[in-house]
C-alpha cells in the first residue's frame, strides 16, 4: 500500500495568495455568490500544489477537481451539495494549445451560470490555473464579456502566482 503524502512535511504557505483566496470568500458574504480567479503562474511554479494544500492553512475549505475533457459546466453540477467554502480547480487547461476558443466560451458561460443560478456556487471559489499570459488575457477578456465583475469580482482579474521564493527552494527540498 502506497503511503499517503504528508504535504505538512514540504509545503509552506505562499501569503500573498492565501490573502487572495481570504478575501475572494471574505466577498461571497457581501454578493451572495462565488467567484472565478484566473491564477496565472510559470509551469512548475506550484499553483496545483497550493490550491490542492490550501486546507492545510485554512481549516474547513474543501478542494474539488474538474478533469481535462469533462464539460466544465455539467461537472460543477455534480459537486455534493454541503456548507464548507469549496475551491473548484479547472484542471488541464493551462495553456493555449490545450484549450480552443470555443470551450474557453463555452466552459466561462458554464461557470458563469452555475455561480449565478446554482444555490452550490454562493461558497464557491472557481481557479482556472495558466501558465501563459496569452491565455490568461484571454480568459480575462471572456470572462469580463459574459459576466463582468459578478464573474471575475472587483480586484484584478488575473492573479500572479510565483509560488514560494526560490531563495526556500533549497530548505523545502531539504525537508522531502
Amino acid at each position: 500500500m502506497r503511503d499517503r503524502v504528508d504535504w505538512n512535511a514540504f509545503v509552506d504557505p505562499v501569503d500573498a495568495a492565501l490573502e487572495m483566496i481570504d478575501g475572494q470568500f471574505d466577498d461571497f458574504e457581501s454578493s451572495g455568490h462565488g467567484s472565478l480567479v484566473i491564477l496565472r503562474g510559470q509551469s512548475g511554479a506550484g499553483k496545483t500544489t497550493f490550491l490542492t494544500t490550501i486546507p492545510l492553512f485554512r481549516p474547513g475549505v474543501q478542494v474539488e477537481r474538474l478533469q481535462y475533457g469533462e464539460d466544465i459546466g455539467s461537472s460543477l453540477r455534480q459537486i455534493p451539495e454541503g456548507d464548507a467554502q469549496r475551491i473548484v480547480i479547472v484542471e488541464g487547461r493551462e495553456a493555449v494549445g490545450k484549450v480552443s476558443d470555443s470551450e474557453i466560451e463555452h466552459g466561462l458561460h458554464g461557470i458563469n451560470s452555475f455561480l449565478r443560478e446554482d444555490p452550490r456556487g454562493a461558497r464557491m471559489l472557481i481557479v482556472w490555473p495558466t501558465n501563459t499570459d496569452d491565455l490568461a488575457d484571454k480568459l480575462a477578456t471572456v470572462a469580463d464579456q459574459i459576466g463582468a465583475s459578478s464573474l471575475i469580482g472587483t480586484d484584478e482579474p488575473v492573479f500572479n502566482f510565483s509560488g514560494p521564493p526560490k531563495s526556500d527552494w533549497p530548505r523545502i527540498v531539504a525537508r522531502l
